[in-house]
C-alpha cells in the first residue's frame, strides 16, 4: 500500500467493502505510524474523521465529531473518568500518527470544568470516578487551570470537609487558631471544618481566600447567618466561652446581630432574642436581678436564665444590656397590674429601702380603704389620725385612707415615701369653713373655743412648710378669729 492508496482503503473500509478485524486494523495503524510524515493535511483529516480508532472498550470510532473517541493529554484522566470513550492507551500515548490528526486532547483543564458542573460538550453528564482523587489531580496541575475554571471550583461542592463531606469552598471553614472558635466550629454543622485534602487543593489553587479562617469577628458573622436549630444545639459549654470572649474584644457594632438571635434561654426554658430595657417589648429575655424578679414578672417581660446571665457577661455589657433597676419597677404600674402585682412592687421598694430612688414615690403601689391604689401622697395614714387634735375634725372618705394591711409598709419607707398629712385637710376646711374677723361664737362648732383654735395651731405649727401666721388660728382681743399671731384664752 502507498500513501495514494490511503482515502481509496478509508472509503473503501467506510462502505463495507473492506473488512478489517482487531489484527488488521493494528496493523494498519502501524502502517500509518510508519509513513505519517508522508500525509498530507487533507489525508490528515480524512483519516481522523474514519471510524478506525479502536477505544478502550473495543469500539470504532473516528477522533473527530459528536460520537468520536477522546484522546487524554495525561493517562491519568482515564482513570478519573471511566465512562469516556477514550482512544486506547498504546495509540493515544505512541502512535506518531495519531500526533499528528487535528484533534484536540483533554486536558486537566477539563476535567476541572466537569468537576466545577461547566463541563464542555464532550464531559457532559460524564461520572467522576473519585471527586476528591479529581480534585488532587488537576490541583498538582494547578498551573494549567485558568483563572475562571479556579472560581467555578470554589463554587461547586467538591471540597471535602473533615467528615467527608463534599461542600463549596466558601462553605467550610479552615481551623481557628482560637481554641475557642475551634469548639464551636466542630460543633457546628453548618460550617464544617476543611478536611486536609480541600486544605492542600485550595492553596495549590490559590483560593485560600475562599475557605476563611474563623476568628471571633468571623464566628460572630456565621453564627448570625446560621440556622437558628443549629446554634441552639450547640453546648452552652462550647458557645458560651467564645460568645464571652466576642464580648471582651470586639466592639458593640460587630456583636449587635447576636442580641436578635432567639437563642437565649429564658428561666422558663424558652428560647429568646435579648431584650432591653429602656426599649419596648419584642418578647426579648431581660436581665432581672433576683431581688426584682418577683415584680417584674408582672411587666409580662421575659427574665434571661441567670446562669447565662453570668457566662455571658461580657458580651452583655459589651451589648449595653444592663439589669434591671429598682426604678423599672415603675413599668409594672404603667401596665395597669392588679393588685397582686402592685402589692409585690410595694414590697419589694421595702425589700429595698436602701436602693431607694426619689422618683418610686410617686408610684401608685399603695391600697386605700376603698379598694384602689394610687401614690403615697394622695393618701392619709389611719396612724396619723388616730389620737391627733384632728380626729373628728378632719373627715376621710375610704379611697383617701391608706389600707391597715399596708401600715407596716409605710413604717418602713417612712424616710423615703411622704404620705398626705390630715394638716392638708385641715387647712381645706379652714379655707372653706372658718371666717376670720367674726367672734368664735360664730365660727363652725370645731373652731369655737380659744382651746380648739390653740390645739389646731399647735398641729399645724408642726407641720413642715405651714407658716402658722397665715392660717386664721388667732383671735384677737375682741374675741374674734383673724390671722394675726395675737392670743387670748388658753392654747
Amino acid at each position: 500500500m502507498t500513501v495514494l492508496d490511503l482515502p481509496a482503503v478509508l472509503a473503501l473500509h467506510a462502505a463495507g467493502g473492506l473488512p478489517l478485524d482487531d489484527a488488521a486494523l493494528d496493523r494498519l495503524h502501524g502502517v500509518l505510524g510508519e509513513i505519517h510524515g508522508e500525509l498530507s493535511g487533507h489525508q490528515l483529516e480524512r483519516l481522523a474523521a474514519a471510524a478506525v480508532f479502536p477505544t478502550d472498550a473495543g469500539e470504532r470510532r473516528p477522533l473527530v465529531g459528536a460520537d468520536r473517541a477522546l484522546v487524554p493529554a495525561e493517562e491519568g484522566l482515564r482513570a478519573l473518568l471511566p465512562g469516556v470513550a477514550w482512544l486506547r492507551a498504546d495509540l493515544a500515548r505512541g502512535a506518531p500518527h495519531v500526533a499528528r490528526l487535528p484533534v484536540v486532547a483533554l486536558t486537566v483543564d477539563h476535567l476541572a470544568r466537569r468537576l466545577a458542573d461547566r463541563p464542555p460538550p464532550e464531559l457532559a453528564g460524564q461520572p467522576i470516578a473519585t471527586v476528591e482523587a479529581a480534585l488532587a489531580f488537576v490541583a498538582d496541575r494547578a498551573e494549567r487551570i485558568s483563572g475562571p475554571t479556579r472560581q467555578a471550583l470554589a463554587e461547586a461542592p467538591v471540597w471535602p470537609g473533615r467528615q467527608g463531606e463534599l461542600r463549596p469552598l466558601g462553605a467550610l471553614r479552615a481551623p481557628a487558631a482560637d481554641p475557642r472558635v475551634a469548639a464551636v466550629y466542630r460543633a457546628l454543622d453548618a460550617w464544617p471544618l476543611a478536611g486536609p485534602a480541600a486544605l492542600r487543593a485550595a492553596a495549590a489553587l490559590g483560593l485560600d481566600d475562599h475557605l476563611r479562617t474563623p476568628d471571633l469577628g468571623r464566628m460572630v458573622q456565621d453564627l448570625a447567618t446560621a440556622q437558628v436549630a443549629a446554634v441552639r444545639a450547640l453546648p452552652p459549654a462550647v458557645l458560651y466561652p467564645a460568645l464571652a470572649a466576642a464580648g471582651q474584644t470586639l466592639p458593640p457594632s460587630r456583636l449587635a446581630a447576636l442580641a436578635t438571635l432567639p437563642i437565649f434561654p429564658t428561666i422558663d426554658g424558652q428560647a429568646a432574642p435579648l431584650g432591653h430595657w429602656d426599649a419596648p417589648d419584642a418578647g426579648g429575655a431581660h436581665r432581672v436581678p433576683a431581688a426584682l424578679a418577683g415584680a417584674l414578672e408582672h411587666t409580662g417581660r421575659r427574665r434571661l436564665d441567670p446562669g447565662t446571665e453570668e457566662a455571658l457577661l461580657p458580651l452583655l455589657e459589651a451589648l449595653r444590656l444592663r439589669p434591671a433597676e429598682v426604678t423599672d419597677l415603675a413599668l409594672v404600674v404603667a401596665a395597669g397590674a392588679r393588685s397582686v402585682a402592685l402589692d409585690a412592687v410595694r414590697e419589694t421598694l421595702v425589700h429595698l429601702a436602701d436602693a431607694w430612688d426619689a422618683r418610686l414615690a410617686g408610684l401608685a403601689v399603695w391600697p386605700s380603704q376603698a379598694g384602689t391604689y394610687t401614690a403615697a401622697e394622695a393618701l392619709i395614714r389611719p396612724s396619723a389620725l388616730r389620737g391627733s387634735a384632728l380626729a373628728g375634725i378632719v373627715e376621710v372618705g375610704p379611697d383617701g385612707l391608706l389600707d391597715e394591711r399596708a401600715e407596716a409598709d409605710a413604717d418602713a419607707l417612712a424616710g423615703a415615701v411622704r404620705f398626705r398629712s390630715p394638716v392638708a385637710l385641715l387647712l381645706v376646711r379652714l379655707e372653706a369653713e372658718a371666717r376670720p374677723g367674726e367672734p368664735l361664737a360664730d365660727q363652725p362648732p370645731w373652731l369655737q373655743t380659744p382651746g380648739q383654735v390653740g390645739r389646731l395651731l399647735t398641729v399645724a405649727a408642726e407641720e413642715p412648710g405651714v407658716d402658722p401666721a397665715r392660717l386664721p388660728l388667732t383671735v384677737d382681743a375682741q374675741g374674734c378669729l383673724c390671722r394675726r399671731a395675737r392670743f387670748r384664752g388658753h392654747l
